[in-house]
């Protein structure tokens, strides 16, 4: 199952929808189809995200994407190569690393491992650009993905041979 938002979609196209005959969330004011505020969707089968791909620009040119750099088994000690005193994640060193290419929109650490989400609309450089920051200890326990900011499904980009990548719950 695929899902995702996308803010500015067309209005001819989100009222081709037709109201589903269920209740709405309540914070809407609107059936579910589309609050005005954009398209909200979830697709189940692969021939359905193609037909709405065709119809929602949901991977547009240049559009904005979320990059994770996430570390995972990290040792406590290099999990101190990627965090500040008191464990909170060194923003700053992927910060410094993106410049004009996006920014680091979060961190998060958790006793084994360190992620990182940056904002970027040129994902292939801003992949390229924090590599070259990670640290030498933790780069064998690094996982990248990138998702276009409408799909809520991650791509991985490396390590090589792994398909998915999942927020930790």
């Amino acid at each position: 199952m695929r899902g995702g938002n996308a803010p500015d979609a067309a209005e001819d196209v989100t009222t081709a929808y037709p109201e589903l005959h269920v209740l709405g969330n309540p914070f809407w004011g609107a059936p579910p189809r589309d609050d005005a505020s954009g398209l909200e969707w979830t697709t189940a089968s692969r021939p359905a995200f193609d037909r709405l791909a065709g119809l929602v620009p949901l991977d547009p040119p240049g559009g904005a994407q979320e990059v994770v750099v996430a570390f995972e088994d990290l040792t406590p000690a290099e999990q101190a190569t990627l965090t500040r005193e008191h464990g909170a994640p060194d923003t700053d060193r992927f910060a410094a690393a993106l410049s004009e290419l996006g920014h680091v929109r979060m961190g998060a650490s958790t006793a084994s491992g360190v992620r990182f989400h940056l904002a970027t609309s040129r994902p292939d450089d801003a992949i390229t650009a924090v590599r070259a920051a990670i640290p030498t200890g933790p780069a064998d326990k690094t996982v990248i993905a990138v998702r276009p900011e409408r799909i809520s499904t991650y791509r991985v980009v490396h390590p090589a041979g792994r398909d998915e990548y999942a927020l930790p719950g």
